[in-house]
């Protein structure tokens, strides 16, 4: 069917000949000889489009990919020799530490005293996620070769941005993003597609597939939010078989990293035949100037990416769930399940997706490279969307249908993730009986504590170098990192908190 095409929409960049399909991946012939892009080729002309998409026509220059910074110092063996090294000083430090503040024996004398210093053991539990972080960094898995830094694929990739239609201004900016990344390194043909809740006009974006899904438009299941959306697009978009779809959020912003973690990942599953499912690292300091409060209450994130989600990954498999975002996976795979998880499945409709995706003998992957997104706005929002996150995981754990299996490992993390509401408050009970813990519990509480300020600091690293922030800001954001670090672990324990208490299925979008 004809839609809206350019040689921008196309993706190739350059004057090389090279044989391509459709947009869809069908037939179509070779190329023309192409000429390099600018505002002009850009102008798309606007065509007949199939029911339920809009072809935007858009003229206007494109602003160019900006250098993005250099990250070799993240490199696997630097990131593991550095997680052991901050681990083990953080370490020394929390020790010295509780041998002033509490001495032993400090046994309880009272009920009270007595009650809180058994529930000192609470300290204990996040020692099993914190292990399995600091794992990941020091486990290397079998990452894609790299090809060459120019090497081109003929594989077609696209990128799809779900929407609520709301959000137009950010929603343009990923798309300009997309597009302006991808011309000044094209290393596959690619196109864009956004999927709506409502219809939307963005202006100043090149060529562009928007699908509208309609609103009487149910599923099956009755699946809910995104999933109902991917669902749509799932059964309407008559993508090739063989086209890889790279999942990103409405504020998602890609880089050269991007590109070419996408291009050997996609090279080296068609090679192989085994399709495994990709993901990587994101960043969230795309609005550290205005929020550096909150960026940094989500460094966490990024060291959680590169230590128990690599890790995972790494294995194959997606046992402790997977982000909407930055998601790269072959059409073919994705349909073998489809997006119609219920309502239940609907609240973290990716967890649910990647569940059902193993069962089904789906397998996963690492993919190299850096996508940059916004943290939330307010710490309201902040703490909505974790109690989203909470209460969602704990509907896939109870309702998904598939083999508790699967579901044991992410049922643990829940179970750990539902108590630490409480270490705040052992915390100012054992400070105010003036009493100490049992010497297993500190062991085990000051070795979590020290790889949590490890990722913690790892992860704002990582987002302040690929910011370029300044040194002298570099070293503020380190300090402050740290010394919030009560503040941010407060605001999670609340999140849990408020989905303990709320377990609805509301679906919160939080402002960015």
């Amino acid at each position: 069917m004809d839609l809206l095409r350019s040689e921008t929409s196309l993706g190739w960049a350059g004057t090389r000949r090279r044989p391509t399909l459709n947009r869809y991946g069908s037939p179509s012939g070779t190329l023309p000889r192409s000429r390099p892009l600018g505002g002009a080729v850009a102008a798309s002309r606007a065509v007949s489009c199939r029911p339920g998409v809009t072809a935007l026509q858009a003229p206007g220059p494109s602003t160019g990919g900006a250098p993005e910074p250099d990250m070799s110092f993240a490199s696997p063996a630097r990131l593991a020799l550095e997680a052991v090294m901050v681990t083990a000083v953080f370490g020394a430090l929390i020790f010295g530490a509780q041998v002033w503040l509490w001495p032993l024996p400090g046994a309880p004398h009272t009920l009270l005293a007595a009650l809180v210093y058994d529930s000192t053991s609470f300290w204990a539990l996040p020692l099993v996620p914190a292990a399995l972080g600091l794992v990941g960094f020091l486990v290397r898995g079998p990452e894609a070769r790299s090809l060459g830094a120019d090497d081109i694929i003929l594989t077609r990739v696209c990128f799809r941005i779900v929407t609520r239609g709301i959000n137009v201004d950010a929603l343009r900016r990923t798309v300009l993003n997309v597009h302006s990344e991808m011309e000044a390194l094209s290393l596959f043909p690619f196109f864009v597609q956004v999927v709506s809740e409502i219809p939307l006009s963005v202006p100043g974006v090149p060529g562009v597939e928007i699908v509208v899904v309609p609103t009487g438009y149910r599923t099956a299941k009755g699946s809910r939010y995104k999933a109902r959306a991917l669902q749509y697009v799932l059964e309407t978009s008559p993508l090739a078989p063989d086209t890889w779809i790279v999942h990103l959020d409405e504020e998602s912003h890609i880089g050269g990293s991007t590109i070419r973690g996408i291009r050997d990942a996609v090279q080296e599953e068609e090679a192989s035949g085994r399709y495994r499912i990709g993901q990587g690292c994101i960043l969230y300091h795309r609005d550290v100037r205005r929020h550096p409060f909150l960026t940094l209450a989500d460094s966490l994130r990024t060291a959680d990416d590169l230590g128990r989600f690599r890790l995972q990954f790494n294995l194959g498999l997606a046992l402790l769930g997977l982000h909407g975002s930055f998601i790269v996976v072959r059409n073919s795979v994705e349909a073998r399940t489809g997006f119609d998880v219920g309502p239940e499945g609907s609240v973290t409709e990716d967890t649910y997706w990647a569940l059902l995706q193993m069962a089904a003998g789906a397998r996963f992957r690492w993919v190299r490279g850096y996508v940059v997104e916004q943290s939330t706005q307010s710490v309201g929002d902040f703490i909505k969307q974790r109690r989203r996150w909470f209460v969602g995981v704990a509907k896939v754990v109870r309702y998904a249908d598939i083999g508790w299996a699967w579901k044991a490992p992410m049922a643990v993390m829940l179970a750990i993730w539902s108590a630490i509401w409480v270490f705040p408050l052992v915390t100012v009970g054992v400070f105010a009986c003036g009493i100490s813990a049992p010497a297993w519990v500190r062991v085990l509480g000051d070795s979590s504590l020290a790889i949590y300020l490890m990722q913690y600091l790892v992860g704002c690293r990582l987002n302040m170098r690929h910011h370029r922030a300044r040194p002298a800001c570099r070293a503020f954001a380190y300090a402050a990192q740290i010394l919030l670090v009560p503040v941010f672990a407060l605001m999670e324990s609340l999140g849990a908190l408020y989905g303990l208490l709320s377990p609805d299925l509301s679906f919160h979008v939080v402002k960015k």
